[in-house]
């Protein structure tokens, strides 16, 4: 008899903890804007291949790469960064294509 009571219960218990364990907290959508600074930038051919190559990451907009200044601008929501590892594949485009990452500046973007 006891023995049944304590099954029911570490059932009850275990059912509560496998409910409570994919019940997860998902983060507010937050939009972010990205400046890197570059380095070794060469040729214009260069720059247009890394923001090309950055532009068709799944989840990244407004892609712009401006030789003269040395610098990559695009923005990105959380859930994508997460969802498609945006910066691991942006940093991945910037080495591959000669350059290197001087500074990353990440800046929140109002929402309206």
């Amino acid at each position: 008899m006891m023995t049944k009571k304590l099954n029911g219960i570490l059932l009850l218990f275990f059912f509560a903890l496998a409910t409570n364990a994919t019940a997860q907290e998902v983060a507010p959508l937050k939009t972010f804007d990205y400046h890197i600074s570059l380095n070794k930038l060469k040729t214009d051919a260069q720059a247009q291949n890394i923001q090309l190559e950055v532009s068709k990451i799944s989840g990244v907009k407004n892609a712009e790469l401006i030789l003269i200044n040395y610098a990559l601008t695009f923005s990105c929501t959380n859930h994508d960064m997460t969802r498609y590892a945006v910066m691991d594949k942006v940093k991945t485009v910037i080495v591959s294509n000669g350059s290197e990452i001087v500074n990353i500046e990440r800046t929140q973007r109002d929402e309206k």
